[in-house]
């Protein structure tokens, strides 16, 4: 357990730090990075204003929103791709 624990933080650090440098690379990193959380938070709403249609709730909590701060509507794809699972 603690082998999945230690492995999944080190793919999102991994995540985390590509991330930056692809930010960085480009001519505007902080506005890269503005506009990824902004599309990954309008992305995590529109999934939560459309749940009574769809049937997908994606819980509000800190986690669900730093993951779509920080990796975008990848992340939003993902919490539903699991949640649909689940």
């Amino acid at each position: 357990m603690e082998f999945i624990k230690y492995g999944s933080l080190a793919v999102v650090g991994l995540a985390v730090f590509i991330i930056l440098i692809f930010a960085i690379i480009g001519t505007k990193p902080l506005k890269t990075l503005l506009i990824n959380a902004c599309l990954g938070l309008a992305a995590l709403a529109l999934v939560d204003l459309i749940s009574k249609f769809t049937g997908v709730y994606i819980h509000l909590n800190e986690w669900s929103i730093g993951a779509s701060s920080v990796f975008g509507i990848p992340a939003v794809c993902g919490l539903v791709l699991l949640q649909m699972i689940i």
